[in-house]
Order: C-alpha cells, then sequence, then structure tokens
C-alpha cells in the first residue's frame, strides 16, 4: 500500500480553480507539488534518497532488494533534466506471478533517459512501456516533465474498452488510450490528484479525503503565497499523518480496512489476519517542492528511523526523523 496526493501548475492557477492562467508563477510560488506515503514491510533494505552514484543527475531513494545493481529502481524520484516519477503497486490478492521484473526500474529508467532522444518525449516512454507491461506486475506510474508541464498516467491494470470514470475525458487534457489490460493518459494541470493502490479511476476512501486536505492547503491563495516551502511541506506532513477513518475502525483489522488509512500503523508479523512474515506500516513519507525558478526540495520524514541507515536520531515528538535535500532544475531557474 502507498498513497500519493500531486498537483502540477501552469501559469498562476490554484488547486481546484475552474480558471486557467498564463501569468507566470512568482519565484517562491510551487510549480509542482508531490505528497507520498510509502507502505511497506519494515526489513525491506532500502536506501534513503541521494544522488545516484551510477546517476548523479537523479535524486531519489533506492529499493535495494534486487541483488544485482542494474536491476533495481525505486518509488519516486527528481532529476536535473526536469523528470519526476512516482509508483505505486496495484493491489492483487494473488500477488505478483514469478519471474517479474521489478516494478521500480521504470521509475529509475524514466529519470535516467531523459537525454535518450527515444524517450525525451513522456508520451513516447509511457507507450514504450504499455509495451513491456507484462513484464511487470500490477502498477500505477506517475510520469511528469515540469519543463514541458507535461502529467501522463500509466497502467497495466484497469478497464478495458472503456473508462468506468465518467468525468475522466471531460477533466483531463484528453481522454484515456484504453487497452486491455492497462492504458495511459494525459493529465490535467491546476488540478489535485491522488493515487492509492487501485487505478486512478477508483478512489479508494482515504484518497477521497485526503485530495479533500490537499486542495484546501493548494487552494488557499493568500496562506499559499507566505508559505515557504519547509511550511508547506510541514502542513503536507500533517496530512499524511492522518490517521482518522470514515469506517470507525482504529486498527487495520482486515485487508479492506488498509483502504480507509492515509498513515497506516504498525500492523505486527503475529497478527494472524494479515499472513505477513515482518511488521508493516507506513514506513516513510515524502514530500516534494519544485518552485517556479527550479529550486526543489525533496523531504524525507522516516517513521521508523531505527529501520533506516544513515538517518540521524529521531527529532520528531512522535520518533520520526525528517531529511531536507536539494536539487536545482537549470531549465526552471
Amino acid at each position: 500500500m502507498c498513497i500519493a496526493f500531486w498537483q502540477l501548475t501552469s501559469g498562476s492557477s490554484l488547486a481546484g480553480s475552474k480558471e486557467k492562467s498564463s501569468a507566470p508563477l512568482s519565484p517562491n510560488q510551487p510549480k509542482f507539488v508531490l505528497a507520498f506515503n510509502r507502505d511497506e514491510f519494515l526489513d525491506r533494505p532500502t536506501k534513503l534518497a541521494h544522488y545516484w552514484e551510477f546517476s548523479p543527475a537523479v535524486l531519489a531513494p533506492l529499493d535495494l532488494m534486487p541483488p544485482r545493481e542494474e536491476d533495481r529502481g525505486t518509488w519516486l524520484g527528481v532529476s536535473r533534466d526536469g523528470r519526476i516519477a512516482v509508483l505505486t503497486n496495484y493491489r492483487e490478492l494473488n500477488g505478483p506471478q514469478p519471474n517479474m521484473l521489478s516494478r521500480g526500474r521504470l521509475v529509475r529508467h524514466f529519470l535516467e533517459s531523459a537525454r535518450d532522444s527515444a524517450f525525451a518525449d513522456v508520451d513516447a516512454y509511457a507507450q514504450h512501456v504499455l509495451a513491456d507491461r507484462d513484464r511487470y506486475a500490477g502498477f500505477n506510474l506517475l510520469l511528469f516533465d515540469v519543463l514541458k508541464d507535461c502529467a501522463v498516467y500509466v497502467t497495466n491494470r484497469g478497464p478495458s474498452g472503456g473508462t468506468t470514470d465518467s468525468t475522466a475525458a471531460t477533466d483531463d487534457s484528453q481522454s484515456p488510450e484504453l487497452q486491455s489490460p492497462g492504458y495511459s493518459r494525459k493529465l490535467a494541470l491546476n488540478r489535485v490528484y491522488g493515487i492509492s493502490n487501485s487505478t486512478l479511476d477508483v478512489e479508494w476512501p482515504k484518497v477521497k479525503k485526503g485530495k479533500a486536505l490537499v486542495e484546501q492547503v493548494l487552494g488557499n491563495a493568500a496562506s499559499l503565497k507566505t508559505m515557504d516551502n519547509d511550511e508547506l511541506s510541514n502542513r503536507l506532513f500533517e496530512i499524511l499523518s492522518n490517521r482518522n477513518t470514515d469506517n470507525g475502525v482504529d486498527c487495520p483489522k482486515k485487508l479492506r480496512d488498509l483502504e480507509h488509512f492515509i498513515c497506516i500503523p504498525r500492523i505486527s508479523s503475529s497478527n494472524p489476519t494479515f499472513s505477513i512474515n515482518s511488521d508493516y506500516a507506513t514506513r516513510t513519507a515524502h514530500v516534494i517542492i519544485v518552485n517556479s525558478d527550479g529550486k526543489t526540495n525533496i523531504y524525507e520524514r522516516s517513521l521508523y528511523p531505527e529501520n533506516e541507515e544513515d538517518i540521524g536520531p529521531a527529532s520528531g515528538d512522535d520518533g520520526s526523523a525528517v531529511r531536507k535535500l536539494e536539487l536545482t532544475i537549470p531549465g526552471l531557474a
């Protein structure tokens, strides 16, 4: 389980606004905002966000589970070329089939391929992913190019022959190009989206709740103009920390309960309901903010810092630890 909320802005439009303006953003206004919770087994080997030694233009965490470095990927990241990618798994009760490729490779390849002429266009990369979709277990992939004001969603699951979301063709920049299974869709600008472990067209209760909370933050023009990135990240972390549910459940007792928790509390491996071999929880929270001048911050909050390497001592009242990393996208400067 993971959850993501994001907005890519063009001009001076704000979240939830029906008006689209070409007026330039002021330097401290956010061009792109992402709030993301990574739900994962606490013993899965991971390296926190850093500049990759093998791809110095990329700032991202790294999944160390695949034994070979070339097979390793990530669930989110940003590059100096203006590319951002985000991945969530698609929930499947039977689990992935054997011999599937690591889905994190999809994020890694996109971040590394900005200067590859074959994938310079985001849509071209999306079609490349769809051509190979059967080699991966179920996924949702979000592809962004902030230099080109481009956002594309790709999945290898979902409807066949038509969309189940009647608003998709009218609210987004174009109707979805559906295949069986899987499709890609160019997403609208100046709009808050949310996704978890179903497709974009199927919003779980926690996605609906989280979107509304993020829209309140990003849609408050007066407040947003006075916030710096640190303040904005704190507001978004508050949302990502939300454990209130609309079904009256304080702690997940069955798999479907996870659809209601923005932040999943620790589930013990001894819990017979879930049949897991390691404790599971919302392990890290990430906020990425790209300002219109290219200044970019990744904030990484570890809820269980004792499970992370090189995180340092806990700094939050809840025992969490937060890191702040910086990157500049020259094309926006």
